[in-house]
């Protein structure tokens, strides 16, 4: 039986090509790691260069890390915060939640939770936008969202939400784990957003353990890094090679013994999206989302849990769970692959437990239909 995976949004499969082109890179760092090891900085720089320049960003605004929730903890436990409290929405991502509420801990800050519905009782972004600032208590100094919320696909309008974030004197920060690669990402359009952490290893499709950290060159002032190491005061000069021309993203940079094959991939990544075309793959996503949700609507019968405004709608699509099967929660996921050869994502959601359904363009609509044929066979028969 063919295995059909429908989980893209957890973990992608790195595009064939790109998955190569690391191989090759790490046999080619094996030869001679410590020639290998100084030559890192300069090459990474022209990746950095080429990422920053494929969102529309300053590369020196960027720094490299092994995924999203390494990047937000700089922010979120590194950042200077005004006196005051802090907000969350109630659909944020439990690990990048519990950074936030850390930091509540360690301050002694009262943290807020908003409350964002799901499914179809969201209409605009307006109304969306108006529901979460209503939500603040004027003593708010930073809230936390998500571009795109893992549990339920909704996505966040988060440029008119930084304007006016920015404009009540709230840090406003972007989990963007769903951001990259699912969305027309540019950042010289997100000029009022604090922070936004972004992984590379889904919607992207880029090498796993690739993402990155964002911050304004305003906001660098406000930030230190986490992890001391090798450029966090002075730049010695075999880092040179390394944006020596501004302080902060040199501290930034992971300074460390590594094999760096799988960010060396990454531009191999960004000019696949560009021959491909990223207008397209985004149109492509597009259209298979919209088969997923109706297809999947019309054979399992769920009731749909993901927002059917278009402005709010990202590649995850999001279904209730039957009651029979809430308790079974992530022992879902081995059945389905062990029983049926199909691969989903049990998400949590509003404590409880949801079926969600991400697709990539490499996922023909047969494919599609037979995997959700196989699903309603796991639920009904």
């Amino acid at each position: 039986m063919k295995e059909i995976y429908l989980n893209w949004g957890t973990l992608a499969k790195t595009w064939p090509e790109v998955l190569q082109k690391m191989q090759d890179y790490e046999n080619e760092y094996e030869v001679n790691p410590t020639i290998s090891l100084f030559n890192t900085w300069e090459r990474v720089w022209k990746v950095q260069c080429e990422v920053a320049d494929f969102f529309q960003a300053r590369p020196q605004d960027l720094f490299f890390r092994h995924n999203v929730t390494v990047a937000m903890n700089d922010f979120l436990m590194g950042v200077q915060i005004p006196a005051g409290d802090l907000a969350m929405t109630d659909l944020e991502y439990g690990a990048v939640a519990n950074i936030l509420r850390l930091r509540a801990e360690r301050d002694k800050r009262p943290l807020h939770l908003v409350q964002v519905p799901v499914g179809e009782e969201l209409q605009s972004a307006d109304q969306l936008i108006d529901l979460i600032l209503k939500q603040l208590p004027s003593s708010t100094k930073l809230l936390l969202v998500s571009h795109v919320m893992t549990g339920s696909g909704l996505k966040i309008p988060v440029k008119e939400l930084a304007r006016r974030t920015r404009e009540r004197g709230i840090l406003l920060a972007v989990d963007g784990a769903h951001g990259p690669g699912a969305t027309d990402l540019k950042f010289d359009e997100l000029d009022d957003v604090d922070f936004y952490g972004g992984n590379l290893h889904k919607w992207m499709r880029g090498p796993k353990g690739t993402g990155f950290g964002w911050a304004p060159k305003r906001n660098h002032a406000l930030m230190r890094p986490l992890m001391a190491t090798w450029t966090t005061f002075e730049t010695p000069e075999r880092f040179t090679g390394f944006a020596d021309q501004e302080i902060w993203c040199g501290s930034m940079l992971m300074s460390y013994c590594l094999n760096w094959s799988a960010f060396y991939a990454l531009s191999d990544t960004i000019k696949l999206w560009q021959s491909k075309g990223k207008n397209k793959i985004l149109s492509e996503l597009q259209a298979r989302r919209d088969f997923v949700q109706e297809q999947a609507e019309k054979i399992l019968g769920f009731k749909l849990l993901s927002p059917r405004a278009s402005a709010l709608q990202s590649p995850l699509v999001t279904f209730e769970l039957p009651k029979t099967h809430v308790s079974k929660n992530y022992q879902i996921i081995h059945e389905l692959q062990a029983q049926k050869g199909v691969t989903v994502s049990i998400t949590p959601l509003k404590e409880t437990f949801a079926l969600r359904f991400t697709v990539h363009v490499d996922l023909k609509n047969e494919e599609i239909l037979e995997g959700l044929n196989r699903v309603r066979s796991y639920f009904f028969e």
